[in-house]
């Protein structure tokens, strides 16, 4: 019968630190004896806080059993050259009896992290303190709930997470998503110098900014920025000009050019030169007055002499 690794077997973990014991083997010492294609450890567990294996308990020639193994572990993917960084867990076969052992990789030991990538594999230990033929690879990771086993662990890299986007790129290619000004309804009124405008207010930005755009070079300055509740922004007009300004959702979104033509009004009330009669007082006038009675009274006497 099986047992755990708890109560069938010893586990007990040690960093190598650099250290070569007869307790910790660190090098294979070409012995013919370990785990061969067909006799190999399996998964038959993985969530986000553990990973459990189960591996036969390998025999030698003389048909005896390995009663102790290791499990080389490390962040970083384990070859020979780096084995001797590697940490170890310790695994004691306590009953003759079984064909297979189940073991739980201490999750729990200091300085293991469970968003890290892991690498590790089993080692059986001799009788005379020999290192047999390792495992295939195993590669985990606890927080990801995955695991790869053999040549797949050289892949083994979660994919990093794509680079956020900038919001001007999200506003150019799906400018359906944001705030459309040409959806506001602009207008104004003119009084005098001020001009006056009004809009209908947009769900997705706080703030209208608004810019008056002058010159060829389209130079524009900022002349306001209301909130896009207020619905209402006034602003004087320096002198006549046909004036572009630009309404600009502050949160990102689609702006719209209004164009406005000023022109100073005209002063309708056209000024009536008043003309003044003079009466003529002069010697002149006078003579001529009394020469045209005079003409008249001739005429007149002619007309009465002849009746």
């Amino acid at each position: 019968m099986k047992k755990t690794a708890i109560g069938a077997m010893g586990i007990s973990l040690f960093s190598l630190c650099g250290m070569v014991s007869a307790d910790f083997p660190s090098a294979r010492d070409g012995m013919e004896f370990g785990y061969w294609e067909e006799q190999q450890p399996s998964v038959t567990e993985i969530t986000n806080t553990m990973i459990k294996f189960n591996s036969p308990i390998l025999k030698d020639a003389s048909d005896d059993k390995y009663v102790r193994y290791l499990f080389y572990y490390s962040p970083t993917l384990l070859l020979k050259e780096n084995e001797s960084d590697a940490k170890k867990a310790s695994i004691s076969i306590m009953d003759a009896n079984d064909t297979s052992f189940d073991f739980e990789f201490p999750w729990k030991e200091e300085g293991v992290d469970l968003s890290q990538d892991y690498y590790g594999y089993f080692v059986p230990i001799s009788l005379w303190d020999a290192a047999g033929t390792e495992s295939k690879m195993f590669c985990f990771n606890l927080e990801r709930g995955e695991y790869k086993e053999g040549d797949d662990c050289y892949t083994f890299k979660k994919e990093p997470d794509p680079e956020p986007v900038e919001q001007e790129e999200i506003i150019s290619h799906n400018s359906s998503s944001v705030v459309d000004m040409s959806m506001a309804n602009i207008s104004h009124t003119l009084d005098g110098k001020v001009v006056t405008f009004k809009w209908t207010a947009l769900e997705g930005s706080d703030r209208v900014e608004i810019f008056s755009i002058t010159g060829t070079a389209n130079e524009k300055h900022k002349v306001g920025s209301p909130k896009m509740t207020d619905e209402l922004f006034s602003y004087t007009l320096p002198e006549e000009w046909e004036y572009v300004f630009e309404f600009r959702p502050s949160d990102g979104g689609k702006e719209i050019r209004y164009t406005i033509n000023y022109k100073k009004p005209e002063d309708k009330e056209k000024k009536v030169e008043k003309v003044t009669i003079k009466t003529a007082t002069g010697p002149a006038e006078t003579i001529f007055v009394v020469l045209a009675l005079s003409v008249i009274g001739y005429l007149a006497y002619r007309k009465f002499a002849k009746n």
